[in-house]
């Protein structure tokens, strides 16, 4: 029998896949409201309110794009035998897409 050498050739595709992801930010709003005889206890509850500034930190969310290799599928390649008559030269194969 004799030994013939087998090439094994792999290769990929590139796609580009787009993606709409909801994102979304904190705001801060200001109201004011006037206050009345009905309204004035909570209007004065609290903290006393001084001339300095005020501070509040908002958030904000952050697309982040990544990829990542993952494992998809197994071929296996296996050796036949097959009567010399019953034999090709070459093989073509489409993969689908």
């Amino acid at each position: 029998m004799r030994h013939r050498r087998r090439r094994r050739r792999r290769g990929g595709r590139l796609r580009e896949r787009t993606k709409t992801v909801p994102v979304q930010r904190e705001e801060v709003r200001v109201e004011r409201e006037p206050i009345t005889e009905a309204n004035r206890d909570a209007g004065t509850a609290g903290s006393d309110l001084t001339a300095d500034e005020h501070e509040v930190s908002l958030h904000e969310d952050e697309v982040v794009v990544d990829k990542q290799i993952v494992l998809k599928e197994r071929v296996l390649m296996e050796n036949t035998s097959a009567p010399r008559s019953a034999r090709s030269r070459r093989v073509l194969k489409d993969r689908p897409t």
